[in-house]
């Protein structure tokens, strides 16, 4: 038997759909996405609404789309947002796979949703190897409530995620990856524990010894920006004994070079490289 072995450059990143100066951010976020030439990149705070956000992100300088798109839409056009800001546009998130990647090794067997609330979504994809599908991994991509005293919404929140992964997956055995903005610190130590009694380890904290001082926020400046606390807020969790991580950095953490008040986005992002030997 020859064993299949695949190695994954795995990307989670909030992007602060259109509002917050999107005109004169957006070819910085398309250059720091593009950069970390990641196979798969887990996007929150996507704008669906007319163009398409995305489309433009993953063009190269030729026009070319260089990423397939999957969309996960939220309930929000349903519900009305009293005094949000008339930019913000949280229509849902974006599981991105680099074409020549996903065309070269991948297949998709699943693609599955769950609404959390109007403004929360969970994406979850089983990718498989394409020369044998019995070989596969979950991706998961999550954004969660984002007020920073209601860590009980989460809790439910991570609750629900929970029964729906285990109702669609092989939980106990099956490779997932668990990427996103999960609007919570290891100090919100209740919600921060449920993943390891879940069975999952954060990557950054595998390969560090300790999770990033900060993932939130990046000295993006704008009239109507995010002013919670700062903190280590985005993760990239995996379960799985055919799972290993061998590196995972930060990224989106620069300024533009001509105004330091711009940033790609309000959220660092996180880029890991892992190896996946299937038996």
């Amino acid at each position: 038997m020859i064993r299949k072995e695949l190695k994954l450059i795995l990307s989670t990143f909030n992007i602060r759909n259109t509002q917050d100066r999107y005109n004169e951010r957006k070819e910085l976020l398309r250059k720091t996405i593009q950069d970390e030439q990641s196979d798969i990149m887990c996007l929150q705070e996507v704008s669906f609404l007319g163009e398409s956000q995305v489309d433009h992100l993953v063009e190269d300088d030729q026009k070319r789309s260089i990423y397939h798109q999957y969309h996960a839409e939220s309930q929000l056009k349903f519900h009305i947002r009293p005094g949000a800001d008339p930019e913000s546009k949280l229509d849902g998130n974006t599981i991105l796979a680099k074409k020549d990647f996903f065309d070269e090794h991948l297949t998709i067997l699943e693609d599955r949703k769950m609404h959390l609330s109007g403004f929360r979504v969970v994406h979850a994809i089983k990718f498989a190897l394409k020369v044998d599908p019995q070989n596969y991994f979950w991706v998961v991509n999550v954004h969660l409530h984002h007020q920073v005293p209601d860590w009980q919404i989460r809790y439910h929140q991570l609750q629900n995620l929970h029964l729906w992964l285990y109702n669609i997956t092989k939980f106990q055995s099956d490779n997932i990856f668990i990427c996103g903005d999960f609007n919570l610190t290891p100090k919100e130590e209740q919600n921060y524990k449920y993943f390891t009694e879940m069975g999952f380890k954060s990557t950054y904290q595998v390969v560090h010894g300790q999770e990033p001082v900060i993932t939130f926020p990046t000295g993006l400046q704008a009239p109507n920006m995010d002013t919670d606390p700062e903190g280590c807020f985005d993760y990239i969790w995996f379960k799985g004994n055919q799972i290993t991580p061998e590196n995972i950095h930060i990224f989106g953490n620069k300024h533009l070079e001509t105004d330091k008040t711009i940033y790609p986005s309000d959220h660092m992002g996180l880029s890991g490289k892992f190896m996946i030997k299937f038996d």
